[in-house]
């Protein structure tokens, strides 16, 4: 056995602690051949890394002028030179715009005239011929894809590098950071945040987590979502080894889980209770797994207590949001089960949270709360009430020890004949079912009542019971009036790049099948009366 390499020491004053560069370069130092990245089909040692970001940062800054002035947007999938962009951006000082890789290339003109780059980095050729055309005076790069008309990241990196070129850049100032809301339940904002916010928030996620140097942290959820930056922030400042997919597929996830002795997992709950629907037979050995993040969206407690049992790890619940650097708070790791599976824990180390007496709404306050939300002559609005808190929009509860649980989200909340109904009370309940493998209620137009709700079920294989049943299921374990009013069974439910439900796809969609404004069954309750 040898003993491990000692650490060499940087100067700490060269880098900041939120620049990716720093952690490149101590690897370099330390472990230059050991893997920071392993992507879907290509991997980058310490070594690459911290020489790619070098003679990325000296071509964008000495040829394309980037600079603390300049907005660099990149759009691309999960690929391991993803991170090599942006330390290179954050060495030049430039707001980095982080713009979805799914995006259509009709879409990338629409994201420029938003947020004004100078330089768009895109993985797709026809996105370079559309901003092309629709934004002569940005510059275009390639990234993971070829063509003749623009030059690519990788020509860059490989240019200077045979060119003999070394760059010793000087790091100054805390780079913005730019993302996209989801848009689950409306239109995307552009949401400013700073560099330090994220590195923050990763850290404390670090520490909560136990993550060390000897960690694998497997992030399948795309980088240009907030999730994949605390990823991202939690797995290079530590030197952990990062493991990522370009597309997700149940399949496709547990292979790399297990061929990559996974430790530390960075889902969203669809993709773990996919995972286990897919893994009913244990054909994939998910042993080496330690922790499992629970964030992105709600996760039902009967799904949190099947996984840990099935593969002997410790899910730990958390909370947080783009306009806050995502995390908030996050749960002990060794709080007792029945707090991990239900509750999102407390404020992580700057930060607070108070409930609306009246509503509920959550009201938090950070250290890496958003700059703002980009308004569309380039001001932010800082999104703050007069006291200097920020509303949320979910519901939730707290209990004695001050634990936090999500109820749900006021927008998501269905009113029936004068009831208010929260989806995840009713997920939860049919999560104990035997045959269902993934709820979503949803509401939908009703001239009588206002909405009625619909349960859209994903059933385990081999289960088809019928749909009156499964609404039968809810009597007695609900209040006849959050009984579904309809049950739709579906092979999948829409997706957000990021995994979550698109719950506005999925309203869309359900009030086109039953017919918006139609009553289809008598009420699951009694008839309201009328209010004065």
């Amino acid at each position: 056995m040898t003993a491990a390499k000692p650490h060499t020491p940087i100067d700490p004053k060269r880098f900041p602690e939120y620049a990716f560069i720093r952690y490149f370069e101590q690897g370099y130092l330390d472990e230059p051949f050991r893997y920071v990245v392993l992507g879907t089909n290509d991997a980058l040692t310490y070594a690459e890394a911290y020489l790619r970001t070098k003679t990325l940062a000296w071509y964008l800054s000495h040829e394309l002028s980037i600079g603390p002035d300049s907005v660099v947007a990149l759009a691309a999938p999960n690929v391991v030179d993803y991170p090599i962009v942006m330390a290179a951006v954050q060495v030049c000082g430039a707001m980095l715009v982080l713009v979805s890789g799914d995006a259509e290339p009709a879409e990338y003109p629409t994201y420029a005239r938003q947020v004004h780059p100078d330089l768009f980095i895109v993985s797709k050729s026809k996105a370079c011929d559309e901003l092309a055309g629709a934004c002569p005076g940005v510059d275009v790069m390639t990234i993971n894809c070829d063509h003749d008309d623009f030059r690519s990241v990788e020509w860059a990196m490989a240019r200077h590098r045979r060119k003999g070129i070394m760059y010793d850049p000087v790091f100054t100032g805390d780079p913005h950071i730019v993302l996209f809301s989801s848009g689950s339940t409306g239109a995307a904002k552009v949401i400013v945040n700073r560099s330090s916010s994220f590195y923050h928030n990763g850290s404390e996620i670090a520490r909560a987590y136990r993550v060390t140097s000897e960690d694998v942290l497997y992030l399948p959820v795309p980088f240009f979502h907030s999730y994949g930056m605390i990823g991202l922030y939690t797995a290079l400042p530590k030197g952990a080894t990062l493991v990522t997919l370009q597309k997700y597929r149940p399949e496709s996830s547990l292979s790399t889980i297990e061929s990559a002795r996974v430790t530390v997992y960075f889902g969203v709950p669809t993709m773990y209770v996919r995972e286990m629907r897919v893994n009913e037979e244990d054909e994939w050995d998910l042993s080496s797994l330690r922790v499992v993040k629970l964030a992105g969206a709600p996760c039902p407690e009967a799904a949190v207590v099947e996984y840990e049992k099935r593969y002997g790890c410790t899910m730990l619940g958390s909370y947080g949001m783009t306009e806050t650097a995502a995390t908030m708070t996050t749960t002990d790791y060794d709080a007792p089960l029945r707090v991990r599976a239900a509750s999102v824990g407390k404020p992580i180390d700057g930060a607070q949270i108070k409930l609306d007496p009246d509503t509920g709404e959550v009201l938090c306050k950070s250290v890496s709360m958003m700059d703002g939300i980009m308004r569309p002559d380039g001001t932010l609005d800082p999104c703050l009430d007069e006291d200097g808190w920020f509303h949320s929009g979910d519901v939730a509860t707290t209990d004695d020890d001050g634990n936090y649980y999500i109820v749900g989200r006021i927008k998501d909340m269905i009113i029936r004949g004068g009831e208010n109904i929260y989806p995840l009370e009713v997920e939860n309940v049919y999560q104990e079912h035997e045959g269902v493998s993934e709820s979503c209620l949803v509401g939908y137009p009703d001239p009588e009542l206002g909405e009625r709700t619909c349960l859209c079920v994903i059933e385990k294989p081999g289960c088809n019971e019928p749909a009156v049943a499964l609404r039968q299921f809810a009597y007695g374990r609900l209040q006849k009036c959050k009984v579904p009013d309809v049950i739709m069974k579906m092979d999948d439910l829409p997706r957000l790049p990021n995994g979550k439900t698109d719950k506005r796809t999925l309203r869309t969609l359900v009030a086109d099948a039953l017919g918006a404004g139609e009553s289809t069954l008598p009420s699951a309750g009694d008839t309201p009366s009328k209010q004065e």
